[in-house]
């Protein structure tokens, strides 16, 4: 008996037009998939292999999800509470955005095993690609063709696990860094102190011989900021181990001790100091360059934009003049000079240390400082 053949020439036009659709769509789903792979493997290499600060949208997509959950949680809290909260950001961070990259890699692959015919049904794609993925093999493809696409899904699957456990101790190293500096720092100045406190321990200790190692040795500190948390920006948001301390805090008052040092104290090489927060300033604005994909989520009551000029009221540098020469300290004669030049230092950084915090969810007041207020510029009547 002979096969049936068709023979009305609509039903041939309609079959060849259906197969026609269905090679479309095969093609469009293996597209779509090679899609999803490649995104993900870009942004593995961005985020572990990049010696270089690239910007990754999948990466940038989580850390705002992420940052906009954690800032609605602790609004309104005392820093403390934020700081104790804050801790969880970057391993919730690493967990969601290994999911994410797993999420996507399954569904490059499910797309490919249903669209190339490896698997006969999107349920049997799916489980065959997380079996291959999560390297379990519960479920092979049977055919030549989907063995080998689960082979290459097993090496994707097995990266992504070695990233888990090769880079994240480079980046808590990153961490311990930064944390020595920072404890260095409030050991000298106390948990409320200043830039201007640093300054008087120093003279207290007879240490002023070693300013120019210390404004080098954090020269070295900013340094090491620029290539770890400027290449992976969620590190700046990691709070410090101690409790009430930050390593933003901690900026401000190295610059402002480095700026005083610079334009108020008389000091034999006051070219140092300057060095230390013309790198510091470039630091931080690199670090806040990192962070402006989190400008929609950063908890600014002057608006998201960058803050306004400011400048240091010239009662809150007589203080610290006064204080200064008080504690034994040298100081130039010409108070005027000395507070436009100190002013012009610290507008050099301070507007991105504020922007930091902002996303950081420091407080603002910690960061202003109580040893060098900041007025907005009187405004002509």
């Amino acid at each position: 008996m002979e096969p049936d053949r068709v023979t009305n020439p609509s039903d041939a036009g309609w079959l060849a037009a259906s197969t026609l659709l269905g090679h479309v769509i095969s093609w469009a789903c293996i597209g779509l998939g090679l899609t999803f792979i490649i995104v993900t493997l870009i942004s593995m290499f961005s985020t572990g292999l990049l010696n270089r600060r690239r910007r990754d949208g999948v990466a940038d997509l989580v850390r705002r999800v992420i940052l906009a959950a954690f800032a609605a949680r602790h609004r309104g809290q005392p820093f403390e509470h934020i700081q104790r909260g804050m801790g969880w950001l970057f391993p919730v961070f690493i967990v969601c955005l290994v999911g994410t990259w797993f999420a996507f890699m399954q569904a490059g692959f499910t797309l490919i095993l249903w669209a190339s015919g490896a698997e006969p049904t999107w349920l049997n794609a799916f489980l065959s690609s997380g079996s291959a993925l999560s390297t379990l093999g519960f479920l092979t493809p049977t055919n030549v063709l989907g063995r080998l696409l689960a082979i290459l899904e097993g090496a994707f699957g097995l990266g992504i696990i070695v990233f888990i456990f090769t880079f994240l101790p480079g980046y808590q190293a990153a961490i311990r860094d930064r944390e020595q500096e920072v404890a260095w720092l409030y050991a000298r100045t106390g948990p409320t102190g200043d830039g201007a406190s640093l300054l008087e321990w120093f003279w207290r200790a007879h240490r002023s011989d070693a300013l120019d190692d210390a404004w080098e040795n954090w020269e070295g500190f900013f340094r090491g900021l620029v290539e770890s948390h400027t290449i992976n920006p969620m590190l700046s948001l990691v709070p410090t181990v101690h409790a009430g301390q930050s390593w933003v805090v901690a900026s401000v008052r190295i610059l402002d001790a480095a700026a005083l040092a610079a334009s108020t104290v008389r000091v034999p090489s006051p070219e140092t100091a300057s060095l230390c927060v013309a790198l510091g300033a470039g630091a931080l604005a690199e670090i806040d360059a990192a962070l402006s994909p989190l400008a929609a989520v950063r908890q600014d009551s002057h608006g998201a934009g960058p803050p306004g000029l400011e400048r240091t009221d010239l009662a809150a540098h007589a203080a610290l003049y006064d204080r200064l020469a008080a504690a034994g300290i040298p100081v130039v004669e010409d108070r005027e000079a000395a507070r436009k030049a100190y002013c012009e230092l610290r507008q050099s950084y301070m507007p991105h240390l504020l922007r930091i915090a902002r996303v950081a969810l420091v407080p603002e007041e910690m960061v202003r400082g109580q040893g060098a207020p900041l007025l907005h510029e009187a405004k002509p009547a």
